[in-house]
């Protein structure tokens, strides 16, 4: 099982040896750590810039013997269970945001802007219809599990951070940064 703690690690247990392995996750923070610029801004404002700069870190799925790890760093890690080795890596072109989603035959991530949670982004459309935030692409990547290959991917235009989808009878249920809801076929990734 998934096991964090401040130093942002991780660790898997795997049947009655109990081999522990551990990876940094390259853009964690110190949950006990001063937030970024600290001096500059002080403690409150620091806090929350860090929070929106940073998002949510990153997702970590355990599934089928692998460890699959969507992070803010723009890729997404397929590691071995057992050691901790890296299988395969795929790179994206955001931010990923919640946790990898593992189908029978997909690893399911997505991604989007993290300079504004889809809690923040809500609060600023009530102001004006109009308003966009965000100049990335919120998107939902299959991959295969096994090599990391694209299968397919959606894009939804651009905003703010969108989160993990359900899964339920082969379609995708997903609400993308703009507070739109989705139904994609799990398999062919069209609406």
């Amino acid at each position: 099982a998934y096991a964090g703690n401040p130093a942002h690690n991780s660790y898997i247990s795997t049947g009655p040896t109990i081999r522990k392995w551990s990876k940094n996750l390259v853009s964690g923070l110190s949950l006990t750590g001063t937030p970024l610029d600290e001096t500059i801004f002080g403690p409150e404002i620091a806090a929350q810039m860090t929070h929106f700069n940073f998002g949510v870190g990153s997702g970590v799925t355990a599934a089928r013997g692998m460890v699959y790890v969507a992070g803010n760093d723009r890729t997404v890690q397929a590691l071995n269970g057992v050691t901790g080795k890296l299988v395969w890596r795929f790179r994206t072109n955001n931010h990923n945001f919640g946790q990898p989603l593992v189908t029978s035959n997909a690893v399911i991530v997505t991604g989007g802007n993290l300079g504004l949670n889809l809690g923040n982004y809500s609060s600023f459309t009530r102001l004006s219809s109009q308003t966009r935030v965000g100049t990335g692409f919120m998107y939902i990547h299959a991959l295969d599990p096994n090599t990391g290959n694209e299968k397919w991917t959606f894009y939804a235009g651009q905003g703010a951070m969108s989160m993990t989808p359900l899964h339920y009878n082969g379609v995708l249920y997903w609400v993308d940064g703009q507070s739109k809801v989705w139904a994609i076929s799990a398999t062919t990734g069209q609406p």
